[in-house]
C-alpha cells in the first residue's frame, strides 16, 4: 500500500468512523441542548480528540507490541458505550421534565445552560470511552493491512484527524436547526427529550446485545471487535 493510499484512506475512514449510530446518538445527546454552531463545533472537536487520543495510544501499543485483548474486556468495553449512552439519555429527559415542571409552575426562571467547561469535559470523556471501545477493531484493522509500524502509526493518526473532522461537521449540522427561529427553539426542548429517549433506546440495545448475545458474563464470551 503506497503512503498516499494509507494517508487518504486514513483520513475518509476517519470521516466515516464518526457517522457511526452510537456515536451520533452520543453527540446528538449532548448538541440538542446547545444554541450555538461554535460551542456545538467544540463539542465535536473535543470529542473527536478524546477518540483519536485513545485510538492512538491503545491502537498504537496493540500494534507495536502484538497484543490483543480478551474477550471480557473487549465485551466490557463496549458495554461501557452503552452505560454511557443510557446515562447520557437519562441526563436529557431529565432535563426535559425539569423545564416542563418550571413552565407549569409559570416560575419564568430562564433554561440554565451547562457551563461551557462541563460541556466540553463531558464530551471528551465521552470520546475517550468510544475511543476505548473501538480501538481494537481498529488496530487489527491496521495490523491486517499495514504492516510497517510507523505508516500503522501514520494511519491511526489521519484515522483521528478525519474522526474529528467529520464530528465537528456533524454537531454543526446538528445544532444548526435551532439557531434560527423562535419557533426552532421552541422545539428545542422536545427534541432535547427525544435525543434522550433514542440514547437509552440505544445503549439498552447495545447492553442486551453484550450481555445476552455475546455472553458476556458467560464463561465463554465471544467477541468480535466492531
Amino acid at each position: 500500500m503506497s503512503p498516499l493510499t494509507i494517508i487518504a484512506l486514513g483520513f475518509l475512514l476517519g470521516i466515516r468512523h464518526a457517522t457511526d449510530p452510537d456515536h451520533v446518538v452520543a453527540i446528538s445527546a449532548m448538541v440538542s441542548r446547545e444554541r450555538s454552531a461554535k460551542r456545538a463545533a467544540l463539542l465535536g472537536l473535543t470529542w473527536g480528540l478524546g477518540h483519536a487520543l485513545t485510538v492512538m495510544v491503545v491502537g498504537a501499543a496493540m500494534i507495536a507490541f502484538d497484543v490483543t485483548l480478551p474477550a471480557r474486556l473487549g465485551l466490557g468495553l463496549e458495554l461501557a458505550v452503552a452505560v454511557m449512552l443510557i446515562v447520557l439519555g437519562a441526563m436529557n429527559v431529565w432535563a426535559y421534565r425539569r423545564s416542563n415542571r418550571a413552565a407549569e409552575h409559570h416560575t419564568g426562571a430562564p433554561r440554565t445552560p451547562v457551563p461551557a467547561s462541563r460541556s466540553l469535559l463531558r464530551s471528551l470523556a465521552i470520546g475517550v470511552v468510544h475511543g476505548l471501545a473501538g480501538s481494537a477493531a481498529i488496530a487489527l484493522v491496521v495490523a491486517a493491512t499495514i504492516p510497517e509500524t510507523g505508516w500503522a502509526l501514520v494511519y491511526l493518526a489521519l484515522f483521528g484527524v478525519g474522526t474529528m473532522g467529520g464530528m465537528i461537521a456533524i454537531t454543526v449540522a446538528l445544532a444548526l436547526p435551532f439557531l434560527a427561529s423562535k419557533v426552532a427553539a421552541r422545539l428545542q426542548a422536545r427534541v432535547v427529550w427525544l435525543t434522550g429517549v433514542a440514547s437509552i433506546v440505544v445503549g439498552f440495545g447495545v447492553a442486551y446485545e453484550i450481555i445476552v448475545m455475546d455472553g458476556w458474563l458467560s464463561a465463554a464470551p465471544t467477541w468480535s471487535p466492531r
